[in-house]
């Protein structure tokens, strides 16, 4: 490689038609003295930094942030809510995961759109119709009434609301100099990587406290924000668009020639030049880190230390969180300071001297930290401090790289940079897939309510016979015979003892409840019997040839006329995914209704909202939320309230 600084030839076209800066180290690397970029004189180029001041830089950059933050932070607010959102849509956590990953993959493929479509016409007019559409399919996603709708306008938000990603490369690039880049990338990719990281702890105490469409309202006024902003402090960043050589042209060459420069495939043969390629896959290869890591954070540390609320492993999302910000701000101005010393020291820019500040943290801290939590998790060593301590410095030394691979990327073709940070976005987003989409957890009686879903109850309790067989390994002679159907009964006596005995074995087992809670509903049974009433009380017990499968019980409120309490909503593992639960509910509600109450709650724990909260019951929707049982003390968070024939919400 040669030391002496040399001057760039003419920009020639390169692969795809697309012009470049090359030198006689062009197989090696890109020299380009210091007071020069993309063929300016010195004049012109102090002329073309100079055209913002400093405080209208930086505004910019947080309006690019903001857009980048409502984009990446919607991927990864639903974590914290997909028991909720499988409930509401009746399907599995797998399923929505599976959205998130169509999320990611349509996020990809906008990135080859709204690049060469930024080259075309400008940075604030893609800017604005992306900030309009993220919000209005963000509005019909918390408005999806199935399951059919969710997917549909998850995937549209996902293809509008990426444009700034790759438009706040791109206007960093046209108003700051190469020395001053990564700065300001770092305080751009603030915004893009700590939505990622905060996101799912803001989604586990918005989920706390409020149902999932919270959520994405939240992540719809974010959107909401960034339009605003988009309209009113966004101008035209970019130094030449290429719209302006269409005046004169016929609407068919106009259109012909939009597609040309607009065509994605432009983006695509970008990645094929070995310099860009390669910047990609180390990209992508910290973003399927980063994924790894936060995705399945719910799944392997509740278990690990035995947490039982979505804020409660929301918490953990904090470190690495705090880890994206510091390597950020520090990642930026290291990458700048390291592309100055070596200009002090060779006398010309070297595009490739940026990413000497990468070596350490991507090939040595990053992996070092994963693997340490990894095992920390597995074998159960260091207690909390440990992995999340791992947890930090990871995200730390992520992000202390990402700042020099983008600047590197627009040092290398300048003049396409939307284009090229496309194509580097494309290869990111292409990368975390595979974690969204992985089934995690599917337990046995999940893979039987999908199964069974489309059939008749009778139907469904024969497949569900076999299949419960079948996991149990009981070898038996084929019959011919169905197993007998549930049948649903009053109460009689035994029954409530029996009941006290199940919640306390039940929900000790699935969910850790000592003795108190079983004292709770001891106390409950026993007041249902001391103070039964036929005309407005009821308990149903579901079974079949005598084996007990489930429980209800309406009672009425003893201190307020007129209102009753859904109590000890049970339904037993095997039974689960055949509907037996909304029957249950089903019955409550419709003897509400002819007892004439006109207020109903359902009192359960904390863990099972997301298989109540929305559920359709014939008669509208109860919407609840409830107390944890184990200290016997509630705080009604939520509760349904009983009109007519509909159910609303109240606080």
């Amino acid at each position: 490689m040669s030391q002496q600084e040399e001057k760039p030839e003419p920009a020639k076209e390169g692969r795809g038609g697309l012009g470049r800066t090359t030198s006689n180290a062009e197989k090696s690397a890109v020299i380009l003295p210091p007071a020069e970029d993309e063929g300016l004189s010195r004049q012109d180029t102090e002329a073309v930094y100079a055209k913002f001041s400093p405080g209208r830089k930086r505004l910019i950059t947080a309006v690019m942030a903001c857009g980048g933050l409502a984009s990446t932070m919607s991927s990864m607010l639903i974590l914290a809510a997909i028991p909720d959102i499988a409930a509401d849509f009746e399907t599995t956590g797998t399923v929505i995961n599976v959205s998130n990953a169509i999320y990611i993959a349509f996020m990809g493929i906008s990135t080859l759109f709204w690049g060469p479509v930024s080259q075309v016409f400008g940075r604030k007019w893609p800017g604005i119709v992306s900030a309009v559409g993220f919000t209005a399919f963000t509005v019909g996603t918390a408005l999806s009434p199935n399951l059919a709708a969710f997917f549909v306008f998850r995937m549209l938000s996902a293809f509008a609301g990426t444009a700034y990603l790759v438009l706040g490369s791109s206007c960093i690039s046209d108003i700051y100099k190469p020395t001053e880049r990564g700065t300001a990338l770092g305080w751009f990719l603030n915004g893009t990587l700590i939505g990622q990281s905060f996101a799912p702890f803001i989604g586990g105490v918005i989920i706390t406290f409020h149902p999932w469409q919270v959520l994405i309202w939240f992540q719809a006024a974010l959107a909401g924000l960034t339009t605003v902003l988009a309209v009113v402090a966004l101008p035209e960043t970019i130094h030449r668009k290429r719209s302006d050589e269409l005046k004169g042209l016929p609407l068919v060459k106009k259109a012909r020639q939009v597609w040309d420069w607009a065509n994605p495939i432009r983006v695509l043969a970008l990645l094929l030049i070995p310099k860009l390629f390669v910047a990609g896959v180390a990209a992508a290869s910290l973003i399927w880190n980063m994924q790894a890591l936060l995705t399945p954070i719910r799944y392997v540390i509740n278990p690990r230390f035995h947490l039982t609320s979505p804020l409660q492993s929301g918490l953990f999302f904090l470190a690495p969180g705090i880890g994206y910000f510091t390597g950020t701000y520090c990642g930026g101005r290291y990458a700048d300071y390291t592309l100055k010393a070596w200009i002090k020291k060779r006398g010309s820019r070297l595009s490739e001297d940026r990413l000497r500040c990468s070596f350490v943290p991507m090939g040595v801290v990053s992996p070092c930290a994963i693997l340490i939590y990894g095992w920390s998790i597995e074998k159960e060593k260091g207690g909390i401090p440990l992995p999340v301590i791992c947890m930090f410095i990871q995200g730390f030394a992520q992000t202390l790289s990402f700042p020099s691979i983008n600047t590197y990327c627009l040092d290398v073709y300048k003049g396409k940079s939307a284009e090229v940070m496309g194509g580097n976005y494309f290869f990111r987003l292409a990368s975390p897939i595979a974690p969204f989409a992985c089934k995690i957890d599917m337990p046995p009686h999940d893979l039987k309510s999908r199964i069974a879903r489309p059939m008749t109850l009778d139907n469904r309790n024969s497949l569900t016979h076999l299949i419960t067989l079948n996991d149990m390994k009981i070898e038996c002679e084929p019959t011919s015979q169905p197993p007998a159907a549930i049948t649903i009964r009053d109460h009689r006596p035994g029954d409530m003892g029996y009941i006290t005995h199940r919640h306390g074995i039940i929900y000790a087992e699935e969910f850790g409840h000592g003795y108190s809670f079983e004292a709770l509903v001891g106390r409950i049974t026993a007041d249902f019997i001391e103070n039964f009433d036929p005309a407005s009380e009821r308990c149903w017990i579901a079974e079949r040839e005598g084996q007990f499968l489930g429980c209800v019980m309406l009672i009425r409120d003893r201190g307020e006329a007129r209102r009753a309490q859904l109590r000890c909503l049970l339904v037993e593992k095997d039974a689960r995914g055949l509907g037996l639960g909304k029957q249950l509910m089903q019955l409550c509600v419709a003897f509400a209704r002819d007892a004439g109450y006109d207020r109903l709650r359902l009192r359960t724990d904390q863990h099972m909202t997301g298989k109540c909260r929305g559920r359709d019951l014939g008669a509208g929707v109860v919407e609840v939320l409830m107390p944890s049982a184990k200290d016997g003390n509630p705080i009604w968070l939520h509760q349904g309230v009983f009109s007519g024939l509909r159910f609303r919400s109240s606080r």
